[in-house]
């Protein structure tokens, strides 16, 4: 879709992180405008670029994974009495609490300014895949129609 609008597609992490010059962070978004004033700072007639550090991106992608893992588990909660629903309500609450301690240690470590680690923010990016991907399979389950 980005395709089509010249990287706007990415435009609401600039409404995230207003003072990074990106709206598409990984290498492979087709983001023109961020190429291009990379571009001019390369040139000299740009300077000063401004980027969002790793970690608090991060920290926003937990944030929302939170968010919508929440509103699935309040799908799950009104469904009828199923026999799998209570497992994968469990299960669920139980990624939220790992994702939860992920989401305090990061937290600490941005409040204490600590350096990070790229191999603790590849584990907390895996966490995030790892927990969306579960929410993805938990979605996947169709809830049986209410019955009248």
């Amino acid at each position: 879709m980005s395709l089509f609008t010249f990287g706007e597609g990415y435009h609401n992490y600039h409404h995230e992180f207003q003072h990074d010059y990106r709206n598409g962070v990984k290498p492979w978004n087709f983001d023109p405008t961020k190429w291009m004033i990379w571009l001019l700072n390369k040139t000299g007639l740009a300077s000063d670029l401004r980027r969002v550090p790793e970690s608090r991106v991060i920290l926003a992608q937990m944030t929302e994974a939170r968010r919508k893992a929440e509103q699935h588990l309040e799908k799950l909660q009104e469904s009828h009495d199923h026999a799998w629903r209570d497992a994968a309500t469990a299960a669920l609450h139980h990624r939220l609490e790992l994702l939860a301690k992920s989401y305090h240690e990061l937290e600490h470590a941005l409040s204490e300014r600590v350096d990070l680690s790229r191999k603790a923010l590849r584990r907390w990016k895996a966490d995030i895949r790892e927990f969306s991907e579960h929410l993805a399979e938990i979605r996947a389950l169709r809830l049986p129609a209410a019955e009248a």
